[in-house]
């Protein structure tokens, strides 16, 4: 009890740091839902610019044949099953850490509110690191997919182009 107070007073700020801590999962949550939200728009409106690209081209070539075995009509499906993929990779695989209530049933409890409250401060320190880590992936994973759609969105062009 005596090294409890002797700590309270060497760490006055545990407390404020403890309402940091606990919002900071609200902060990785809100910022991994942003970029799910942006992947699934991304992979939406790829589809949606794909369609309408292929059927433009269709359109303007209406009398000609179109060759559909070119190279560049491949490579513009293999970026786009790129982005795909790493869309729903980056959507599907990996999840956040956050402080399971069990682990307060088991272990915490017993605590002074102080030592509760440093506890779940370094819990929450060790989840943030993974946490950002997680996040930083998987929006670096978005921007490959977006730059896989924009890669493919020009092969098709070119495929067009050669169409001409």
């Amino acid at each position: 009890m005596k090294d409890e107070k002797k700590n309270e007073e060497k760490y006055p700020s545990v407390g404020l740091a403890y309402d940091l801590a606990i919002k900071s999962y609200d902060w990785v949550y809100r910022r991994s839902e942003v970029i799910d939200d942006k992947i699934e728009k991304l992979i939406a409106w790829s589809t949606g610019v794909n369609l309408a690209i292929v059927a433009l081209i269709g359109n303007i070539v209406n009398n000609k044949q179109i060759y559909f075995n070119s190279f560049w009509f491949y490579a513009a499906i293999f970026f786009f099953s790129i982005g795909t993929m790493a869309g729903l990779c980056a959507k599907l695989f990996g999840s956040l850490k956050i402080i399971k209530p069990g682990l307060f049933i088991k272990n915490w409890l017993n605590l002074s509110e102080w030592e509760f409250k440093k506890n779940a401060l370094y819990r929450a320190s060790e989840d943030n690191e993974y946490n950002r880590t997680y996040v930083n992936k998987k929006g670096k994973i978005a921007t490959v997919a977006a730059l896989s759609y924009f890669i493919e969105a020009i092969m098709l062009i070119v495929w067009f182009i050669h169409l001409l």
